[in-house]
């Protein structure tokens, strides 16, 4: 096996260590305002960078599009389809026009053009259908949907269909009381009512989204009440998000708070004065001199516990203690007094040992630094 295959197989390998990894945790991002036969949005677009920055930065890989006609919104979909097959969280995202018609909800490409019926399955892409595609018991899969806007497609569609149809166009998105299994979904706004585009460069459902999403210890429940009280709060009380869930378990975003105890680990019992030992003052190994360091934490799925060895050329091998097969090699970069420093260049991917601190902490190219596992042990032998 050659050295460039051997590499990419250990990239693939390490989803189970850190939440970055692609086959882990996944993200589709739309945004879509400049609309041909409708007013243009200002903000969607803005949403989508919004949204896709702060989603790499706490460790997804995120596919996005902006502004796309319906063959382009179709490929992405498919293809973010494809890759969240294997993940264990998966979220989509969409900003821009959205519509109802008899209870089920479409989203708009830019292309759109609604004159008869019979145009709406080939002009608009069916959100109940993608839900379906989407729904996966063994993955947690969030939706959020900032396309309540007001929207005078709708409104133009429905007075084509005459009287006897125009009731079946419905203001803003239709509810989903039973959505599928191990999904949650999340309006911009109660069911049948408008969301504003915002006075400022994000809406406010995406601006509450983007304030909370960073944020290490908050359960998705907990983050969509915040940002449920922020958009409150920056509309007056005219705008109230609403999200239906069947989630089978706790979903982190941005991971557990650091400074709180993992569940379900009992806190340490202190030990009897007359068996402990006396303390005695450890000293701190200097990064330059550690040739393994164990690790501990929580990824969002699992706890896992692995070991990080330096050979002699200078380069970090990780390892699995319950699966030794996960393995990825990784490029020492220059350290500081109290830290070793690693990189991934297949994955753009860092991380960095805090030694004192005893943390590990990870980034996807030049994001923000996301504080991840706990160091157990920090050795100056590969032993």
């Amino acid at each position: 096996m050659d050295a460039r295959r051997f590499l990419l197989i250990c990239a693939l390998s390490f989803a189970a260590l850190v939440p970055a990894a692609a086959r882990e945790r996944v993200a589709l991002v739309i945004g879509n305002g400049k609309y041909v036969h409708a007013g243009e949005l200002p903000n969607p677009a803005n949403d989508a960078r919004a949204m896709t920055q702060a989603l790499r930065s706490i460790g997804f890989e995120v596919a996005d599009g902006i502004d796309l006609d319906r063959d382009a919104m179709e490929r992405l979909i498919r293809d973010f389809l494809r890759k969240s097959s294997g993940a264990k969280v998966a979220i989509l995202f969409y900003a821009g026009h959205g519509m109802q018609i008899d209870g089920r909800n479409y989203l708009v490409p830019i292309d759109a053009k609604l004159e008869v019926a019979t145009d709406l399955n080939f002009e608009t892409i069916d959100l109940d259908r993608l839900l379906d595609s989407l729904n996966d018991p063994q993955r947690a899969t969030v939706v959020m949907l900032d396309a309540c806007r007001d929207n005078p497609l709708a409104r133009s569609f429905a007075s084509r269909l005459g009287a006897s149809r125009s009731a079946a166009v419905g203001t803003g998105l239709a509810a989903y009381t039973n959505p599928g299994t191990g999904t949650l979904i999340a309006f911009a706004t109660a069911p049948g009512k408008v969301a504003l585009d915002g006075q400022g460069t994000n809406s406010p459902f995406t601006t509450g989204l983007v304030r909370h999403l960073r944020t290490p210890g908050l359960e998705i429940r907990q983050f969509l009440t915040r940002v449920r009280k922020d958009v409150s709060d920056i509309t007056r009380g005219a705008q109230v998000p609403w999200d239906s869930s069947s989630l089978l378990g706790d979903v982190y975003l941005a991971g557990l708070d650091p400074a709180a105890r993992p569940p379900n680990i009992a806190p340490p019992q202190p030990a009897l004065p007359q068996m402990a030992p006396p303390p005695r003052q450890q000293s701190v190994l200097p990064p330059a001199a550690v040739r393994s360091i164990s690790t501990r934490g929580y990824n969002g799925s699992q706890y896992v516990e692995a070991e990080f060895r330096r050979d002699d050329a200078g380069n970090w091998i990780e390892t699995q203690r319950t699966d030794a097969s996960t393995r990825l090699r990784f490029a020492e970069q220059k350290n500081t007094a109290t830290e070793v420093l690693l990189y991934d260049d297949l994955r753009d991917l860092y991380l960095r040992f805090d030694i004192t601190g005893k943390r590990l902490y990870f980034r996807r190219g030049s994001g923000a630094w996301v504080p991840f596992y706990k160091i157990e042990r920090v050795s100056a032998t590969s032993n």
